[in-house]
């Protein structure tokens, strides 16, 4: 389990140390107060800081080409570093030096492409990607993400072809998952009464079935498919980390009760989950879902940043119901 990270230089934030990270810890804070920068970072630390990492990190809030690589350093700085500790003390440190473009002859396949240099301590200051003339991402082989280690941004309900890879890796843990995720949707979708990849059009897509036929699965709302992309990334990371940005977004309240449900299953299965939210409302579901729990392995972490510098302020679980109405304050402002 990661306790703390230390961010330099990486996004928005100049310099700031995150601390006394627990199983379940829930971000809080003004827009731009550095939640969404932390969520990466811990993505970045805890996946090893391997290319894909940094890819999925850097396109989190969308690919615009080498102007997103640029601006993953505060202010055009050459370096940024991110360095995690883990329970036992431990600490790793990724960085990111020397971040500009030059041209090489086809190192990743084709020649006389722009590629983005960006040197990693970890990885013996090899080139992480190429970014081609066209604006094209392209990875080195090799070096995939730990799937027990996931970064869920708003922006990936709109992944529509995800859907299908989620489902089957989380089916491969038991029916029990299955069902678990059939029941989900029928919460959500009361006529849902099955769920199941058929192919079409020589594809193969993941369906919701009821009594008048199937139904895409990327045709179902927004609050179902990411609800459900939540299910199947939890169901996957078991005993891993989970980092979700805003997970009521789009989501009816109740859709919210089941989250919580899924939540707290998850932490007692020994998974880390951290997340970034601007809702009081399901702040006050998870916290007293937790009655009857061990709160001392749960806080909420109010996030400030100002010109540069990230502070937080810890909340232990026990006093967050209690707290509450000053983080909702802060929320409100």
């Amino acid at each position: 389990m990661i306790t703390a990270v230390t961010i330099e230089n990486f996004r928005g934030i100049a310099h700031g140390e995150v601390s006394g990270l627990k199983p379940l810890t829930v971000l809080v804070g003004a827009n731009n107060s550095g939640k969404s920068t932390i969520l990466e970072a811990l993505y970045i630390g805890a996946a090893e800081g391997v290319p894909a990492a940094w890819h999925r990190a850097i396109g989190a809030r969308g690919w615009i080409g080498l102007e997103t690589v640029r601006n993953i350093a505060y202010r055009n700085c050459r370096r940024c570093v991110v360095t995690t500790t883990d329970g036992a003390g431990g600490r790793a440190e990724y960085c990111a030096v020397g971040l500009g473009v030059h041209t090489t002859p086809g190192e990743f396949g084709g020649s006389g492409e722009d590629v983005v240099g960006v040197e990693l301590s970890s990885l013996c200051s090899k080139t992480l990607m190429q970014v081609s003339s066209s604006g094209e991402l392209l990875l080195p082989a090799g070096a995939t993400v730990d799937p027990k280690v996931v970064l869920i941004g708003v922006g990936t309900v709109h992944a529509v072809r995800d859907h299908e890879a989620s489902y089957s890796v989380a089916a491969e843990a038991g029916t029990q998952v299955q069902s678990e995720l059939l029941a989900l949707c029928a919460v959500l979708r009361r006529a849902t009464k099955d769920i199941r990849i058929l192919k079409k059009d020589n594809d193969f897509i993941l369906h919701t079935i009821d009594q008048d036929g199937a139904c895409p699965f990327y045709l179902a709302g927004d609050g179902l498919r990411r609800l459900f992309d939540i299910a199947c990334r939890l169901a996957v990371a078991r005993g891993g980390l989970v980092l979700v940005e805003e997970p009521e977004c789009f989501q009816h309240p109740k859709a919210m009760d089941e989250f919580t449900r899924l939540l707290w299953a998850a932490i007692g299965q020994g998974t880390q989950v951290v997340f970034s939210t601007h809702s009081l409302e399901l702040l006050a579901k998870v916290f007293e879902a937790g009655e009857g729990r061990d709160l001392s392995k749960a806080c909420i972490m109010r996030t400030r940043l100002e010109d540069g510098v990230l502070t937080t302020l810890n909340i232990e679980g026990r006093n967050a119901s209690e707290r509450l109405t000053d983080v909702g304050e802060d929320l409100r402002r």
